[in-house]
């Protein structure tokens, strides 16, 4: 069982690379304080997922994913927000600069008429910032509180898990469609989006809800779906423009491979891909996230996001955007990098079984698993082109869609559907080369 293994790799590798640099850190009680914050969310994480794979059936049910989430995003949530208020003195979790201007902007229009609010909105923010704002803005004029917004998040946090876990129920067993809801949604970057104030939670789930109706549209037929998938997908919109388009991108060429035949799918691909790429929200996304094109400036921003340069930094970012991003345990500022760290660990550990399982479905034509395929490979293209794998949070929109056909091919793997099983030493190597990229990483 591959996926046991997985779990055990996490738990060796993990406790390997909390303990090697636990004696780096410990000169540093702000890093110290930091680092046992991250190795908490290490522990919830291992736990609840090592205690629910070894459940029976009827365990794997929907209101034990949602109480099982809720609890892990509110525990890691308050480690999160006890380093940010021991350290810094606010909840905002080491992201000032964005959560600031989000808290600022969303108080003062959460004192203001709905109307006003509206023009103050659209005159002092960018177009695809202002998603953050509406929603902020509006839990705010109910409890004007971060602390109040964060529960708010944990429980969208836990709703998503149920979206993903009826996604993957039309996809793999009950128990693979638990655990893997279950470890995207209380991975502790999963946890982080919920806390401080910012726009990754709300991303994350306009996404799950738009590929939720969409597979509900794929097994009823019912057009109604689509038409809500396609809306969910056209809020993006006003969140992150690029993300919008390439979920568009990937809904709309499904389609086209499951309905048309022959020529037809090249003209109609062909056709897609025009309307996409000739509207002016693209370009808005190209201006703005390509610099225009300025190759000067995409490697000046790369050379920013690598540190500088060196080797391992430079080779990272594309592989990062596919594979990663890889977890920082290791610290040289008080940055909230080391609180991604567990979940980034199992994510890694997943990157091979995505990847053999993109090439199953493709050959096996297992059309049901496009969606999420394409979605996850033109965002992550579009991440690498920009020179930001680096960035988190721009790699995490197509996180979900990883896990799925991850967990995917390890359910047809462990319950022998597949012709060929792996050798022990091609999984067992696997795991020491992800141990190596770790230590590599934080060593660099």
């Amino acid at each position: 069982m591959i996926l046991k293994r997985i779990i055990t790799a996490y738990w060796a590798i993990g406790i390997l690379l909390y303990v090697s640099f636990t004696a780096v850190l410990i000169k540093n009680p702000d890093f110290l304080l930091m680092h046992s914050m991250s190795l908490g969310t290490f522990l919830v994480f291992g736990i609840a997922v090592t205690a629910s794979y070894k459940k029976g059936k009827r365990f794997f049910t929907g209101q034990n994913l949602f109480f099982t989430v809720f609890a892990c995003l509110v525990i890691e949530g308050v480690l999160f927000q006890m380093a940010s208020w021991f350290i810094d003195k606010d909840f905002f979790v080491f992201s000032k600069s964005d959560a600031m201007g989000y808290y600022l902007g969303s108080l003062r229009m959460s004192k203001m008429g709905i109307a006003e609010s509206l023009r103050y909105l659209f005159q002092n923010n960018s177009f695809d910032d202002c998603g953050a704002f509406l929603w902020v803005t509006a839990v705010f004029r109910i409890v004007p509180s971060i602390l109040f917004l964060n529960f708010l998040c944990c429980i969208m946090g836990a709703v998503s898990a149920l979206m993903m876990f009826n996604i993957g129920r039309s996809l793999m067993p009950k128990r693979y469609a638990y655990i893997a809801a279950l470890t995207f949604s209380i991975a502790s970057f999963t946890a982080r989006s919920c806390v401080g104030v910012n726009k990754e939670n709300v991303t994350s789930f306009l996404i799950l809800v738009a590929f939720y109706f969409f597979y509900i549209y794929l097994r009823r037929k019912n057009k109604v779906h689509l038409v809500f998938s396609l809306l969910f997908s056209l809020s993006m919109l006003f969140f992150r423009v690029p993300v919008s388009l390439l979920l568009l991108f990937s809904l709309g060429l499904t389609l086209v491979l499951m309905y048309s035949k022959g020529p037809l799918v090249m003209v109609f691909g062909i056709l897609l891909s025009i309307v996409i790429y000739s509207s002016s929200l693209f370009a808005l996304t190209y201006d703005r996230y390509l610099r225009g094109g300025d190759t000067d400036a995409i490697i000046e921003r790369k050379m920013e996001l690598a540190g500088g340069g060196g080797v391992v930094n430079q080779a990272a970012d594309p592989l990062a955007a596919f594979a990663g991003p890889f977890p920082s345990i290791m610290m040289k500022t008080t940055k909230g990098t080391c609180f991604y760290a567990s979940g980034l660990l199992f994510r890694v550990l997943l990157a091979v079984p995505f990847f053999v399982g993109a090439y199953y479905a493709f050959r096996r034509k297992y059309r049901r698993l496009y969606p999420l395929i394409f979605f996850f490979l033109a965002n992550a293209l579009g991440v690498a082109i920009s020179v930001k794998g680096l960035e988190f949070r721009l790699s995490y929109p197509h996180m979900a869609m990883m896990y799925l056909v991850a967990f995917w091919m390890l359910a047809k793997y462990d319950y022998h559907r597949m012709k060929r099983q792996l050798p022990a030493i091609a999984v067992y190597g696997w795991f020491v080369l992800v141990a190596m990229i770790c230590f590599v990483w934080n060593l660099r």
